[in-house]
């Protein structure tokens, strides 16, 4: 299958708050070529991102129980928002 999208999923947590973070959903059409060129770089074609309240304390063991949920909505809202756009790869 060839790639044509790429997305990249993270999560920002407040200095304040540790409860309290904005996950952000990023996607890319895929090149495989790598261009230091300003005017070649990529461009976002879709970007979304939302604040959130985080109620497991941190620990690696519940990585996925505490911010996986999270990413999963900002998946769903894309295919909700743009399913043309859902990534290959993530």
């Amino acid at each position: 299958q060839k790639i044509k999208y790429i997305g990249g999923l993270d999560i920002s947590f407040s200095k304040v708050d540790s409860r309290r973070a904005v996950v952000v959903l990023v996607v890319y059409r895929y090149s495989p070529y790598f261009c230091k060129d300003p005017k070649c770089r990529p461009k976002a074609l879709y970007m979304d991102s939302m604040e959130v309240t985080l109620n497991l304390p941190y620990s690696k063991a519940n990585f996925t129980s505490r911010e996986g949920p999270h990413y999963l909505i900002m998946i769903d809202r894309l295919k909700e928002k743009r399913p043309d756009l859902v990534p290959d790869l993530l």
